[in-house]
């Protein structure tokens, strides 16, 4: 994947943060934070909180996603990617994150389905 795909595949993530609830983004954003410096279970914590409020937002079921996915919980992370692609199945990132989780699950078909998935998104968004 070219650095162009992803940076497209970056911004889409920072525009969907931008379209959800205000009390989830600042649940969003308290995640991030705990995340980013290493808290997963509690960053999981904050991730359902907002997801309590919102059940279908899919920058928080993708977020919640890419936590699990860290974690190894591989199959709990598609579930999640799963949840989020039924919100938005035009996300180029969900489609690409979920095909890097079932790489690292030795599904290389179903990966590379998501893969094309992501990439024909992100191409067609330019």
């Amino acid at each position: 994947m070219t650095t162009d795909v992803m940076e497209e595949i970056m911004n889409r993530t920072d525009r969907i943060v931008t379209m959800i609830d205000p009390n989830v983004h600042i649940l969003i954003e308290q995640a991030n934070e705990k995340k980013n410096h290493g808290e997963l279970s509690r960053a999981l914590q904050i991730y359902d909180e907002a997801l309590k409020i919102d059940p279908v937002c899919a920058g928080a079921l993708c977020l919640k996603g890419d936590v699990l996915d860290v974690m190894g919980r591989l199959e709990d992370a598609v579930s999640c990617y799963d949840s989020a692609l039924e919100s938005d199945p035009c996300n180029a990132e969900i489609w690409y994150n979920k095909g890097i989780t079932l790489k690292k699950m030795g599904k290389k078909s179903e990966a590379d389905t998501c893969m094309q998935n992501a990439l024909s998104l992100a191409v067609g968004k330019r």
